[in-house]
């Protein structure tokens, strides 16, 4: 065998592979692991040019992998264009008021303003109105975006500027909002919607997207992560994607799914090889964001100022974006390309819609029993028997955890009561179903730790300290399997990434304390990531 060009020794390896579970050595040779074990174990393999790195004991993991993020939102809503008034950043709606009086002020007449952020629960406002935006100024185009980004609201000047009109079509699986009178409302709902109204906006406001774009990968590599599924390409970020395929230093590996669109045919086909960045699957959406009452559920939601706020009037069990005939045709016009599908989905109800057209599909196209791997994406609301049956049909589940954490407090005491809303996200109940699941964030909807996630999915503490479900905690193992293995799994990249293995790259995350040896409620403030390694080189994150 050929010397190594890089071979770590003295480090404590969690190699994530069950049957070489630690490691103390691992060599590196052209990108690639070449050998993993003891210190012995990889002598032979240093050579005159090998580099050898001491880790003096330092604990090294297989690199983490975030299945389901949207690093090109991040870049469009997280670029210094847009006022970001996330409620870490602006506590109440007057902190985001004076923001737009700020921009409006500072912004020459005819350009763009884009506010994102925007929590109707904790900023205690609604989404503003068309009237209410117009009050700050009709001169601009100007766009809210809610924090989920499944809502925007709109000024006259922002509808005017996209060409949307009263008269103008809902897109599938979106909606504009009217007034009773016809007129538009100024609320914007769901992505095919929101993407008609804000994109021309985005589009024309001033930033390189893909300068952006890099520095938001640099940040979810700074969290740990050296894979990223991007879950949301549409037709014009077609040209981004291979711009990033030209950069020689990109710090994480992309696997991108591309949004459903009104045409039902997909822009490309299974099987991409691409190691750096390459599309998997496709993505839509059943139903929405349960901050804004936009899931379909089996049991009504609490009947409380926060539900009243989002617009619901009791007895009320949400809604979905497309009927169970409309996902069914869209299903069935995708499945020609060959290509995984990852759904959202919230509400049980909707759980229930989207297993029905997938299991439809699936026997139509004799896929039962087959490596499909077809996702489900959140499953907030889904039931023990609903895993089960996912499980049944090959489907797969990734849990957006994390919402335990912000927003466990809220779904108990203002939209679904104490047992569904303890139980959000039944991770417990996933696995022992037989459900191989993963744990995402979701991008710019909350902070991408994967450390956060370990902590929630282990403890289901919310931020105010009360426990939530915890019954539904799951080990210490199970999360970081989750956070690695079966989240490279979901990607179809498990023969890539996603644990410390010959054969593998060689991406890595370095931590300053071993997981496995902290009190679960301990993770987040006691385990920090220290660097991430791409292809056997440690990523400058200077």
């Amino acid at each position: 065998m050929s010397p190594a060009d890089l071979i770590i020794t003295n480090a404590n390896i969690i190699t994530m592979n069950s049957e070489q579970p630690r490691a103390s050595a691992v060599a590196v040779t052209n990108g690639r692991i070449s050998a993993v074990g003891s210190v012995e174990d990889v002598a032979d393999l240093a050579g005159e040019h090998t580099e050898v790195v001491d880790f003096e004991g330092g604990i090294l993991s297989a690199g983490f992998v975030e299945p389901h993020s949207h690093v090109l939102l991040m870049a469009m809503l997280l670029a210094p264009q847009v006022s970001d008034c996330r409620s870490f950043n602006a506590p109440t709606w007057r902190n985001i008021e004076d923001t737009i009086a700020e921009r409006v002020a500072s912004t020459p007449v005819g350009q763009p303003i884009l506010i994102y952020g925007l929590d109707p629960i904790v900023h205690d406002h609604p989404m503003p109105s068309r009237q209410e935006l117009d009050a700050f100024t009709t001169d601009h185009p100007l766009v809210v975006i809610a924090l989920s980004a499944h809502t925007i609201s709109a000024n006259s000047a922002a509808f005017d500027f996209s060409g949307i009109t009263a008269t103008t079509p809902d897109p599938p699986g979106g909606r504009f909002g009217k007034a009773a009178d016809g007129s538009l409302d100024g609320v914007v709902h769901e992505a095919t919607a929101v993407a008609m109204t804000a994109g021309p906006l985005l589009a024309a406001v001033d930033f390189d997207l893909v300068a952006s774009l890099r520095d938001q990968a640099a940040a979810l590599a700074r969290a740990g992560f050296t894979t990223v599924g991007e879950l949301l390409v549409q037709d014009q970020d077609i040209p981004v994607i291979g711009a990033i395929k030209t950069m020689p230093d990109f710090p994480i590996r992309l696997r991108w799914y591309e949004g459903t669109n009104p045409t039902m045919k997909a822009t490309g086909q299974a099987g991409d090889t691409d190691p750096m960045v390459r599309q998997t699957g496709l993505k839509l959406w059943v139903d929405g964001s349960p901050l804004e009452g936009k899931i379909l559920s089996s049991e009504p939601f609490l009947d409380t100022k926060v539900t009243r706020d989002m617009g619901i009037t009791a007895p009320c069990c949400g809604s979905a974006n497309y009927s169970e005939e409309e996902l069914l045709t869209i299903v069935r016009a995708y499945a020609e390309s060959g290509l995984q599908f990852a759904c959202h989905v919230q509400g049980d109800a909707a759980t229930d819609r989207i297993l029905n057209v997938y299991e439809t599909v699936l026997t139509e196209r004799g896929m039962l029993g087959t490596d499909h791997r077809w996702r489900l994406e959140h499953c907030g609301e889904s039931t023990k028997a609903q895993f089960e049956r996912a499980a049944s049909l090959g489907v797969t589940c990734s849990m957006f955890v994390r919402h335990v954490y912000y927003f466990g407090d809220t779904y108990v005491d203002d939209i679904l009561g104490e047992d569904r809303g303890s139980h959000w996200m039944r991770l417990r109940s996933a696995i022992d179903s037989g459900v191989r699941i993963s744990l995402h964030h979701d991008g710019y909807f909350t902070p991408p730790l994967p450390i956060g996630n370990l902590e929630t999915a282990t403890t289901r503490i919310s931020k105010s300290g009360r426990a939530r479900g915890a019954d539904e905690c799951i080990t210490i193992d199970e999360a970081m399997n989750a956070s690695t293995t079966n989240a490279a799994w979901h990607l179809f990249s498990e023969d890539e990434v996603g644990s410390i293995e010959v054969g593998k790259f060689a991406d890595f995350t370095e931590l300053s304390a071993d997981p496995y040896s902290v009190a679960p409620g301990e993770l987040e403030q006691t385990v920090t990531v220290l660097g991430t390694w791409l292809n056997g080189k440690r990523i400058d994150h200077s």
